[in-house]
């Protein structure tokens, strides 16, 4: 369950706007002193083959009023038991993307959302340093995790990204031991993973530990009653 109260308060709340349309123009109307609302679009999904790079461009309309803070979201994939000899020799093409996404306007941030492999996490790690050459000053580069690589499997090296989003849902088989490492620890033990967390409206709802950024996914689109509603249920602790 979630501990409410003053502990959890959190100061950002971050929609991650998937695939479908996106009317989020209702932003600009919240009354002066609420809680900041941004958004982390995606942007593009790459599957990673051993033939070669599927791409799939965002299809849908993501529509939001100026001066809303925008991240963009690359989503990367990779074909089961892809070597990573050849993911490398495939980097540059990879690199290529990850540019046109960081390019994009008005961007406070780029996030790439990869579950990888531990065998390809070497190569993944050359991808982010590189990623970093990529963005305009100012911007933030980021990751999602999966909550094992925030608590015991750390692998994120100091300096890797700004920040790492541990997505806190759909944690597969181990995910009763998870919940309780985090229950009994208090907070992640990886310091990139402190401050923000990743929930998932379709999951139950974790403890925010001391999250200042709260980042949510949901299906189908984002709407200003559905933003109330996910604003109360984290203030409440239950979706």
């Amino acid at each position: 369950g979630v501990v409410g109260g003053e502990e959890e308060v959190f100061s950002e709340l971050v929609l991650w706007a998937w695939h479908g349309e996106h009317d989020l123009r209702f932003l600009a109307k919240r009354p002066a002193g609420a809680r900041p609302v941004h958004v982390a679009y995606l942007a593009r999904r790459l599957v990673v083959h051993s033939w070669g790079i599927e791409v799939q461009p965002r299809a849908k309309a993501l529509r939001t009023a100026p001066g809303t803070q925008l991240s963009a979201v690359l989503r990367i994939e990779t074909e089961a038991g892809l070597s990573a000899a050849r993911f490398r020799e495939l980097l540059a093409q990879v690199m290529e993307h990850v540019s046109i996404v960081a390019g994009e306007p008005e961007l406070v941030a780029l996030q790439i959302d990869f579950d990888v492999p531990r065998s390809l996490r070497g190569v993944y790690r050359e991808l982010l340093r590189e990623a970093r050459h990529k963005l305009r000053p100012g911007q933030r580069l980021e990751m999602t995790a999966l909550t094992s690589w925030c608590l015991q499997d750390r692998w994120i090296d100091p300096g890797l990204v700004d920040a790492a989003v541990p997505m806190v849902f759909e944690m597969g088989s181990g995910e009763e031991g998870l919940r309780d490492d985090l229950q009994g620890l208090g907070k992640f033990a990886e310091p990139l993973c402190q401050g923000q967390i990743g929930q998932s409206t379709t999951d139950r709802l974790s403890s925010l530990l001391d999250s200042r950024r709260v980042f949510v996914f949901a299906p189908g689109p984002w709407t200003e009653a559905r933003v109330a509603k996910t604003e109360l249920a984290l203030a409440s602790g239950s979706w």
